[in-house]
């Protein structure tokens, strides 16, 4: 073995173990994003339902993919805006 060469080996290995390690993390990382989008898209569905948008509106847009969720969520203080109208007149 030439003269300097003896801890090559052991750098090998780290590095070996280091791309291993990247790979893995960058083959996980798409499905836990990917089920955390869910859980949220449900979550945003269940929410909007609640304050009251209509449930056809939410169908429609989460059957679509639920990427118009977000759009109709920050449209909730009118929703909410309006409930309170409702309320107030009825006072």
């Amino acid at each position: 073995m030439p003269y300097g060469a003896e801890g090559v080996g052991i750098l090998g290995l780290v590095i070996a173990l280091s791309i291993l390690l990247i790979s893995i993390c960058i083959t996980i990382a798409p499905l836990i994003i990917w089920r955390n989008g869910n859980r949220t898209n449900r979550l945003l569905a269940l929410i909007a339902v609640q304050v009251g948008v209509p449930v056809e509106t939410v169908k429609e847009t989460f059957h679509r993919g639920g990427g118009g969720l977000p759009p109709i969520m920050a449209g909730v203080n009118r929703y909410q805006g309006a409930a309170d109208r409702k309320g107030r007149d009825a006072e």
